[in-house]
């Protein structure tokens, strides 16, 4: 129970503090940095959540099933991205710029992938979609901008998407949270879990910090590069989110864990 707390709680969310960087005119490489982390991280979050879950409600896994598992789950999804990724800029090529086209190629490739993943291959679907974007991105800006018209259609559509969905999860999320720990769940937590919720936010900054500052010399090197002071503000860009949560209440809505079990691990994942 205690891991599948952790790998919820290790799911970053830089929508705010990428938002506040661009208002401050930070570089564009902070936060391409900051978000490139989140989106593996929820994905490596999200599959970890899976394995703890079944451990947590009692499901005992073999070591190969759990070899198997981690084969499956984390590179299946990836595989299935990149073959959609291909077929997408295949498709691509056939048509001149059409900005309807691209975008309706994107948000079908996007819905598939996620479920063919999900349902389908018994996959990460998160990590599909990220292996998608990744590829289409690196590989296929020559498509997109061959008419600068469609690539800033696609970008703001993009945009637009992304906005709109984060404010609807956490706009959810918050009713949904806020309802269950005053309504039915009430009972289940105490004023000393405010304090234990305080002291877990800070102990998950201390680790964060501490694992930045072990892999520096590596990440001061490698890639973008990161000096001392967006080191620093990658700390705090560790923000907790819709990912988290959403998996939360997933946990909540679960019977086989007590109510008590339920309500404190909502409480402290919506608290962080």
């Amino acid at each position: 129970f205690c891991f599948m707390l952790g790998a919820v709680v290790s799911a970053t969310d830089p929508v705010a503090v990428v938002a506040l960087l661009r208002e401050l005119g930070a570089s564009k490489r902070l936060s391409t940095l900051i978000e490139g982390e989140s989106l593996l991280n929820d994905g490596t979050a999200i599959v970890l959540f899976l394995l703890f879950f079944d451990f947590a409600k009692g499901i005992d896994k073999t070591s190969g099933e759990i070899v198997v598992f981690f084969i499956q789950v984390p590179l299946v999804g990836p595989c299935i991205g990149l073959a959609f990724a291909l077929m997408t800029l295949w498709w691509l090529g056939k048509v001149y710029s059409d900005a309807l086209v691209d975008i309706s190629l994107t948000v079908v490739d996007c819905y598939l992938v996620f479920f063919i993943s999900e349902e389908i291959a018994g996959s990460s679907g998160v990590l599909g979609v990220v292996t998608l974007g990744a590829y289409l991105s690196a590989v296929g800006k020559p498509y997109f901008q061959v008419n600068k018209e469609v690539e800033e259609t696609l970008h703001h559509f993009w945009g637009m998407m992304t906005y709109g969905a984060n404010t609807v999860i956490f706009i959810l999320s918050g009713v949904i949270i806020m309802t269950l720990l005053l309504g039915e769940g009430y009972d289940h937590w105490k004023m000393s879990d405010v304090g234990w919720n305080i002291l877990l936010y800070i102990f998950l900054n201390l680790v964060r910090g501490l694992i930045v500052l072990i892999l520096y010399p590596i990440l001061s090197r490698l890639g973008y590069g990161l000096d001392w002071q967006n080191a620093v503000i990658v700390v705090y860009g560790g923000l907790r989110g819709a990912v988290g949560l959403g998996l939360a209440l997933i946990v909540h809505e679960e019977m086989h864990f007590s109510p008590h079990e339920r309500t404190l691990f909502l409480f402290h994942v919506g608290g962080i």
